[in-house]
């Protein structure tokens, strides 16, 4: 993008940013002086809807990862064949969750098994829970319910004074007989953060409960997860909890109170976020945040140029970038490395040495092991011979399974490929085979086109092609006798 070009988009950019913040600032304040009643209605809706998608965000993989627990048939037959004496059958299980709590990083991944009653987590086996005991009072509510899923806002015995949001999947058999719980345990405190900026920012209350028994609070403090039974305005404006509709709201008023209910339904979790607002902060919460925004919008007009430029001037670095590196290797492309040699001052070039190598065989790894292989074979190659040539040189992927350089004057390229050969060797394939290259090096006299240095490196490579392959050869007189050698 040409300079004068990037001015007239950033100008623009600047404007509209200018006009509509301007054309927003007034006509939320014609707007509160006309329907402060309406922005009051409208705060809490959108309130709801912003909350219940960052709440979704966070809470939709872990649904889906307990979820995809429960219906796993290798969990399934492990609960089926479970034998707690068996030091094997406990590393497995143990293994299985600590598995799902590194890759996604919850908090708790646990199974209950309803043959044993025995409760199983990430660290191994805990306890065994118990009718009597209250802090396995969850299970079996959960388990005497009709509910697939549900959440529960608990204490957590393995982190003691922690709570958690667990969220729970019934395991049935082939028959459809309940034989265990499975799921995972969040910080609670992420989901509470949501809750509490919006409530700070906008002076309301929120929290989210249920009419179908699928949310559990069994701690004494959680803030923002409700029984319904608990809620007196929600159990009073039946209408508020309609699941035909996404979202409702109610005015509930009073002797000083005046204030606007919402609840907005999630079909996938069978629950509603609600949101309470006093009309009477309204405007007070408003001012505030129009004194802070006028704050923010004059930050951001200082700085909104530079910033605007700088993402366009990466932008426009990253085309570049994307244009010249091969996209499987991550290593200059061969339109990149051109470029690369020709800005090489003639003494940095002379005394060098120019390499071509590629790797023996490269197309029966592709007929026996597929191209997905052979792409891996690639990738792999040209990551170990970036890691030993490094600061020494220049490797760049030349096309197909052929890969081109520079190895700089003062470094022994000799020495160099026989590290990478001695890596790629380490390395099995198919078969028992190893994985290992031809290399062909000419050595730079004189300044000299790429052409001429690749025509010769080229020859050189096919000189240890023809001669037994994995090898190192520099061009001399011999590689002019060659005959054009195989893969």
């Amino acid at each position: 993008m040409k300079k004068h070009g990037l001015s007239i988009v950033v100008f623009l950019i600047s404007i509209i940013i200018t006009v509509g913040f301007v054309g927003s600032v007034y006509t939320d304040t014609l707007s509160f002086q006309s329907y402060s009643k309406i922005a009051t209605e409208d705060m809490v809706i959108l309130t709801s809807q912003n909350i219940s998608n960052e709440v979704c965000d966070f809470l939709s993989k872990p649904f889906i990862v307990s979820k995809t627990m429960a219906n796993d048939a290798l969990l399934k037959n492990w609960i089926k064949n479970e034998n707690i004496f068996s030091r094997n059958s406990l590393d497995l299980i143990k293994r299985y969750l600590k598995a799902y709590k590194n890759k996604y990083g919850y908090q708790e991944v646990f199974l209950v098994s309803e043959k044993t009653h025995i409760y199983y987590y990430n660290g191994g086996m805990d306890k065994v829970i118990s009718p009597s005991d209250k802090y396995d009072k969850w299970y079996y509510d959960f388990k005497n319910s009709k509910n697939e899923f549900n959440i529960s806002v608990d204490t957590d015995e393995i982190h003691p004074g922690k709570i958690y949001l667990f969220i729970n999947f019934k395991i049935e058999d082939e028959n459809g007989n309940f034989i265990g719980v499975t799921g995972v345990g969040l910080d609670i405190s992420k989901v509470n953060n949501i809750f509490e900026k919006y409530q700070k920012d906008y002076g309301l209350k929120a929290y989210i409960t249920s009419n179908s028994d699928n949310i559990k609070v069994y701690a004494d403090n959680s803030e923002f997860f409700k029984d319904i039974s608990n809620l007196p305005q929600l159990t009073k404006y039946k209408e508020l909890l309609n699941k035909n509709k996404d979202i409702n709201f109610v005015w509930n008023k009073g002797r000083n109170e005046n204030t606007c209910i919402t609840a907005n339904y999630i079909n996938d979790l069978d629950w509603y976020v609600c949101v309470e607002k006093d009309m009477d902060s309204t405007e007070h919460a408003f001012l505030s945040r129009v004194k802070h925004d006028l704050v923010y919008v004059c930050m951001i007009l200082i700085f909104s140029i530079a910033v605007i430029a700088s993402v366009f001037s990466k932008y426009n670095k990253l085309v570049i970038k994307i244009e010249n590196t091969d996209e499987l290797t991550g290593l200059p492309n061969r339109k990149r490395f051109y470029s690369m040699f020709e800005k090489l001052h003639e003494s940095k070039t002379k005394g060098s040495y120019f390499f071509v190598f590629d790797v023996d065989h490269f197309k029966l790894i592709n007929d026996n092991k597929g191209h997905i292989f052979g792409n891996k074979v690639l990738s792999l190659v040209a990551k170990t011979a970036d890691k030993y040539i490094d600061g020494n040189g220049i490797v760049s992927r030349w096309g197909g399974d052929e890969f081109a350089g520079i190895i700089y004057h003062g470094s022994n390229p000799e020495k160099i490929f026989n590290k990478i050969m001695s890596a790629l060797a380490d390395i099995s394939i198919q078969d028992g085979a190893t994985l290992t290259i031809s290399v062909g090096i000419y050595k730079i006299q004189t300044s000299a086109s790429i052409d001429t240095v690749l025509n010769n490196a080229d020859k050189a490579l096919y000189y240890s092609k023809n001669n037994g392959r994995n090898k190192i050869t520099y061009y001399n007189k011999d590689c002019e006798k060659r005959g054009r050698g195989t893969n």
